[in-house]
């Protein structure tokens, strides 16, 4: 087992209450894990904050968008109650009286009552049809709350019928809204859904119990301490600890498919390429899962169960084997049985393909910088690359393609040892804790394992140790960076018990946790890419980039600040960027895609941001919603014309092994498929040839 610190660089979701055991704690108990958290954080933190006014309003302001998100407790006048505390928080974490917890924790437990025996009998089909009122986006908070308990009500009835209405839609977009049974059938089964959601969410948060809820705002307030330091330092528990080492783990036991929460229904996430349920050619991508059986006809999913729950039971060593109830997108229900399989972590998985024109281009899309935690003996992504690299040497490429698009990052160190394979001395980058001194980031391996052109694709959800490898390998001149600007993330952070005494032990003895930022990372230039992002040499229009949020969007992100160090490094490659960017960007200019492509990403930007009202009923939330999937399945239906100027194909070294395992060529199939349509590919496949032309004529 490695006992060191867990040295990170990827993005995490915030903590989530749904699915986590709430227990209950003495006030003198919170009082001493909080302390043991600020005083962590204040050791650890590349920017302590002290504990005085500033923290006060950060964490006042990240535990109430937490604690009410969809403000169906709060009124103004419960609000100004609150708004007292705002400033006072430090002196409560002094004096160890936590009233602003507890009078939350009253507010909490009379607005469920409110719901749960006043307004929810209520709502039930009659109500939704004949429901008429309409609902604005995009305004402040302190603009949504409810004057009034009369205020509140409504508020509550007018955001659960939209709720209803929005998840009819998802859950059922072929509806005929014309057929009056298959509307009311519909409707009835969101209705429970939604209801369903919100007992489990109360009940989850301890109702009706205001001890067990007052636990669960502890913890709440926990992690808001923790992000009130930054977007990136979180709280957690053991389970959620663990759950991070999960994530950046070389293999496990699955069924192959990951879930997500969406409207009250856990969803199909993803599908294992060489898994029990992508050989089963049943499953898809948002198929509505309904009910889940083990091997042994136990039910694993009821009312409450959310995706982040099913998913570990469906993990627990005591599940072989599962039955699914699966809905599809039509309404039809099917029944699917699966068998659990050791599989390589599709996230972790690599292969390398060619991509043949003009002349053959290499390309691997790396998903994230996985590491194993537990083993030395284990391959980590910078070592899977290299011999991917070595395999496509049969296929005599010119060049090479390092696709990492939404590559949130993961291990710092495999990032070096990535940017390592491609330069041959010198930084690649620098790193400086609150208190240290800067100190270089090296590859410590002398010598280049490829030296020939090289592209790193990036975009917007490309973080972390992405702009690690792309920031250096750019500094270095040693590839051209196109794609769109990265998210903006430039620190490391490390996962350690909240207690001191345990710092050095082995982390798994404790039950609090913090992932602290301890670091800033800053590129050979001693430049930051912190909020901005890497800027890339080439800018290529890019679907969906709207949808992209960054670090300049989060809460209290860190500022980029200045470094003074030395660093006797000049590089010696210089690459024709100017040349390179004008060839592209004819192209572009010229290209109705890439027009349409912004088009319809400028609306998107607008849409979620721009405010807008919508009439809440079923005709207007179908039309609207109808209307929107049109405008990008016309984007999708141009996707599907584009053609490539190269044939997306497998390696040579992979030839033998398509020939004989069915499930790889079907994957690699329908990944030729999508990657020839891929118009920013496609792009990034001329730039690179371009770069290879000019170094041949010069």
């Amino acid at each position: 087992m490695k006992k060191t610190f867990l040295i990170m660089l990827f993005l995490t979701p915030a903590l989530s209450l749904i699915g986590q055991e709430i227990k209950s704690s003495s006030s003198q108990e919170f009082s001493s894990r909080l302390d043991n958290l600020i005083y962590t954080l204040n050791r650890w933190h590349v920017s302590p904050i002290e504990n005085g006014d500033t923290l006060s309003n950060r964490v006042y302001q990240l535990f109430i968008r937490e604690f009410d998100p969809y403000l169906l407790f709060l009124t103004e006048e419960s609000s100004d109650i609150l708004k007292n505390y705002q400033y006072d928080l430090d002196d409560q974490i002094e004096k160890g009286d936590y009233i602003f917890i507890d009078t939350c924790a009253s507010i909490a437990l009379n607005g469920i009552k409110r719901i749960q025996e006043e307004w929810f009998d209520d709502i039930d089909v009659d109500f939704v049809l004949s429901y008429a009122d309409t609902a604005k986006f995009n305004r402040s908070r302190e603009d949504r709350i409810a004057g009034d308990l009369v205020g509140l009500e409504n508020r509550f009835k007018k955001w659960i019928t939209y709720q209803i209405l929005v998840s009819t839609y998802s859950n059922f977009p072929d509806l005929n809204l014309a057929d009056n049974d298959s509307v009311s059938n519909a409707l009835s089964y969101s209705i429970s859904q939604e209801k369903s959601f919100l007992t489990c969410m109360f009940e989850d948060l301890g109702f009706p119990d205001k001890t067990t809820i007052k636990a669960g705002l502890e913890d709440l307030f926990l992690n808001a301490v923790a992000q009130a330091f930054d977007p990136h330092s979180n709280f957690y528990s053991k389970d959620q600890k663990n759950d991070l080492e999960t994530m950046l783990s070389p293999s496990e036991d699955s069924f192959g498919i990951t879930l997500y929460d969406e409207n009250n229904s856990i969803k199909v996430n993803s599908i294992h390429q060489r898994s029990d349920a992508w050989r089963s050619n049943l499953i898809n991508v948002d198929d509505v899962i309904k009910q889940a059986k083990d091997q042994n006809g136990e039910a694993l999913i009821d009312n409450c169960t959310s995706a982040y729950e099913l998913e570990e039971l469906l993990s627990s060593t005591s599940v072989s084997s599962v039955t699914l109830s699966v809905i599809k997108p039509s309404g039809k229900e099917i029944t699917v049985e699966l068998i659990k399989e050791t599989l390589s972590s599709e996230e972790n998985s690599l292969v390398a393909y060619v991509l043949k024109g003009k002349t053959s281009i290499g390309y691997i899309s790396l998903p994230s910088f996985y590491t194993s935690w537990e083993s030395d003996q284990v391959d980590g992504c910078a070592n899977d690359v290299a011999k991917e690299i070595l395999k496509l040497r049969e296929d005599s490429i010119s060049g090479l393609i390092l696709d990492l698009r939404n590559n949130g990052g993961g291990s710092v160190v495999e990032a070096l040892d990535l940017a390592g394979i491609f330069i041959d001395i010198g930084p690649l980058g620098i790193m400086k804790s609150a208190t240290g001194k800067p100190k270089l980031m090296k590859d410590f391996n002398r010598g280049a394992a490829y030296t020939d052109p090289l592209i790193i694709l990036i975009n917007g959800a490309s973080a972390s140790a992405s702009e690690i490898v792309a920031g250096a390998l750019k500094y270095h001149q040693r590839a051209v960076i196109v794609g769109s600007d990265s998210y903006g993330k430039a620190t490391s952070q490390v996962v350690i018990p909240t207690d001191s005494t345990l710092w050095f032990d082995y982390m798994q003895s404790t039950d609090d946790f913090v992932k602290v930022t301890t670091s800033n990372i800053y590129q050979p230039d001693l430049s930051s890419h912190q909020l901005y992002g890497v800027q890339p040499d080439i800018k290529i229009p890019s679907p969906w980039e709207s949808f992209y949020t960054k670090e300049a969007d989060e809460f209290f992100p860190l500022v980029p600040d200045k470094i003074s160090k030395n660093v006797y490094f000049t590089p010696s490659l210089t690459l024709p960027i100017e040349q390179l960017q004008e060839k592209s960007n004819n192209r572009i200019k010229n290209d109705a895609l890439f027009t349409r492509i912004k088009t319809i990403d400028d609306s998107l930007y607008s849409e979620m941001n721009d405010p807008f009202s919508v009439a809440i009923n079923l005709n207007t939330i179908y039309s609207r919603n109808l209307n929107k999937d049109s405008n990008y399945d016309k984007l999708l239906d141009d996707l599907e014309l584009s053609h490539a100027e190269f044939s997306f194909e497998i390696s040579t070294f992979y030839e033998s092994i398509s020939n004989m395992d069915k499930t790889f060529n079907k994957n690699a199939t329908r990944l030729k498929y999508e990657m020839e349509k891929d118009p920013v590919l496609n792009e990034t496949f001329l730039i690179l040839t371009d770069l290879i032309e000019l170094k041949t004529t010069k």
